[in-house]
C-alpha cells in the first residue's frame, strides 16, 4: 500500500515537472511573438537552443 502511494506520488512529480518544463518555452514564445509584432525581438533565440540541449539531454540519461 505505501509503495503503491510511493509511485503515485513520484509519477505525480513527474508530470509536474514535465508539465512545468513546457510550459515555460511556451510562455516564452508568446513573449517573442508579442514583440515582434512590435518590430523587434526581445529575448532572442539562444534560450530556444538551449532549451532544447537540455530537454534532449534530460531524455537521454
Amino acid at each position: 500500500m505505501v509503495l503503491k502511494l510511493k509511485n503515485y506520488l513520484v509519477q505525480a512529480l513527474e508530470k509536474a515537472l514535465f508539465s512545468l518544463i513546457l510550459t515555460i518555452p511556451i510562455a516564452l514564445i508568446l513573449i517573442e511573438l508579442a514583440y515582434k509584432e512590435r518590430g523587434y525581438w526581445a529575448i532572442g533565440g539562444e534560450w530556444l537552443f538551449t532549451l532544447f540541449l537540455f530537454i534532449w539531454g534530460c531524455k537521454n540519461v
